[in-house]
Formats: C-alpha cells, structure tokens, sequence
C-alpha cells in the first residue's frame, strides 16, 4: 500500500514537472513570436536592455575575488555569461546595425581576453625557492627557441584541441578530439585538414594555401590572417579578419563578418560525410537555415551598394569536398 502510495506521488510530481516545463515553453515562444512581430527599433531596445544585463553581469563576475578552491567553477559561469552574450548577438545579427555589432563583438572579445587574463591569476603560485644555477649549454638562441616553444604553449593550452606550424600534410581529426571543443589551428602552410566532429568553436590564424573542411560549429568560426585558402565549415556566426584571396564555403545561421578584407568569395556549405548529421544534431543548428549569401563588411557601411571586398563564387567556378 505505501508502496502505490509513493508511486502515486512520483507520478504526481512528474505530471506537475511536465506542465511547468511545457507552461515555460510557451511562455518563451510567446515572448519570441511577441518579439518577431516588433518594428525593428523596437527590436532593438529590447537587444539593448539585454545585452546590458549580461554585460554589467560579466563585469561583476570578472571583479569577483574567489578562493582558489572555486577558481574553475567561477571561470566555468563567466565563460557561460560570455558565451550568453555572444549568442545574443548572434541571434539579432539581423536587426542591429553593423557599426553596432562591430562594437558589442569587440566589447565580448575583450570580455574573453580578461577573462584569460583571470584564470591565470587564478592559478597556483609556484612556491618561491633558491636553486643553484646551471652552465648554460650551447648558443643563447637554442635558449630563446625553447622559451618561445614554452610561451606558444601558454598560448594554445587555453583550447581543447590545437595544431599548429605544418607544412605539405594531409590531416585528418576524428571526433574525439573534436566534439564540442574549441580547436585552434594556426600557421599552416599548403596543408589540407579535415575536422571530422563538432567543434564548439573554431580559431584559425595564419593560413595560408590550405583547405580546411570541418563539422558543423556550435558556436562560430573565427578566421584571422589568412591568404590563398579554401574554407568549407558550418556555425552560428563567421568573423573573417585581415584576410585575402580566399574562397568560403559555408553554413551559417547568422550572418558572415568581414573586417580588413579583400577578395573574399562565399558559396554554400559543401561538405559531407558519413555522421554529418548526427553532428548537426549535436551542434544544434538549423540546417533549414543558411545565410551564406548574407554578408557584413565592417570596413563597407554603406547600405546602397555591395561591398566590393567580397563576392558569390560562380556555380561553374565551385569545387567539390570528399
């Protein structure tokens, strides 16, 4: 008897879950169906009013002295704030204006700066102690290659997977190393590179004369310094900087973002093999969706002719990804 009785009562409780579950629901399609219909200043103040929320509750966060013991769960919630804000942006790309974006996006760039800057004074203090100093073997400048290895490492430790400085290989990076981390590729010369996975985000610096094919993002694809290259990936949001002479092939449910750049062409994502859509799935876009075409030029503000920095890739000029 006591044992219905519980049943009973765990029934009861998952019934009651369900309803405030679904009540929530439709009280945030409600606000989003509200929000789609507003005239677009209407749009956005209410973007405004939310993004100053998130970014007074960052710097509040970043300010925050913790005890040494709490260090990774404190830099683990502002990393979600962060993360907030960036999808925030991402989601009203349409609306705001680009010298808007352009400022808010620096402003979340700098938030993810300090926040690094924070997790390293975070970290354990190495005690303090005299060692006897050691004969300094061959030239000074092996000395500096080492130093200069260690601090690129400093730099890269930060991503949950990272390559960098090839030449002339073929690469391929299964999923294991890939599913929902960020990954840093950097200093690549004439290489081609499959990310099979995917990635949360991607950071590409210094490509040049490479292909570069990845699972879809969950987050956004960050491109920097790069020339002569051949990009084919999926995300959220594209920030394509000091970049030239290069072709994208890509889905993104946002828009694309130039900034410093010149001859830069865009096509639809191309992209396929065997898991592919299990990986959507996993990074959450909507593969009904893609702005390819949509392109913003922060160095192009005017609104009455395209941006001559960059262009659509001819059907008959597109090339095919395996």
């Amino acid at each position: 008897m006591s044992d219905n009785s519980e049943d009973k009562k765990l029934t009861i409780a998952i019934k009651i879950q369900k309803r405030d579950e679904e009540r929530k629901a439709e009280v945030t399609r409600r606000k989003d169906e509200i929000l789609s219909k507003k005239p677009e200043n209407e749009k956005i103040d209410v973007f405004d009013s939310n993004f100053q929320l998130l970014k007074v509750e960052i710097e509040e966060k970043l300010a925050l002295t913790v005890e040494p013991s709490d260090a990774k769960e404190h830099i683990d919630d502002i990393l979600q704030s962060i993360r907030k804000a960036q999808k925030l942006l991402t989601d009203s790309i349409k609306f705001v204006p680009p010298v808007r974006i352009a400022f808010i996006q620096n402003l979340i760039n700098k938030f993810e700066r300090n926040l690094l800057v924070k997790e390293e004074t975070l970290k354990p203090k190495k005690k303090f102690a005299f060692k006897k100093a050691k004969k300094v073997q061959g030239p000074i400048q092996s000395t500096m290659k080492i130093a200069k290895s260690e601090e690129t490492r400093d730099e890269t430790k930060n991503f949950g997977f990272s390559i960098e400085g090839k030449m002339d290989e073929n690469i391929t990076i299964e999923e294991n190393q890939t599913n929902q981390k960020d990954i840093l590729i950097s200093n690549m010369n004439n290489c081609t590179i499959r990310i099979i996975g995917s990635p949360g985000t991607l950071h590409m610096v210094n490509i040049d004369n490479c292909t570069i094919l990845s699972g879809p993002s969950s987050t956004s694809v960050f491109i920097e310094l790069s020339k002569n290259s051949r990009f084919v990936m999926a995300g959220q949001q594209f920030r394509i900087h000091k970049t030239e002479s290069s072709d994208f092939y890509i889905h993104v449910t946002s828009r694309a973002i130039i900034e410093d750049c010149n001859s830069v062409r865009f096509a639809p994502y191309v992209f396929n093999y065997e898991k592919l859509d299990e990986h959507y799935k996993l990074s959450g876009l909507d593969k009904s969706v893609n702005n390819w075409e949509l392109v913003n030029d922060f160095n192009w503000l005017t609104t009455t002719k395209k941006s001559p920095n960059w262009d659509i890739i001819p059907e008959a000029d597109r090339q095919t990804f395996i």
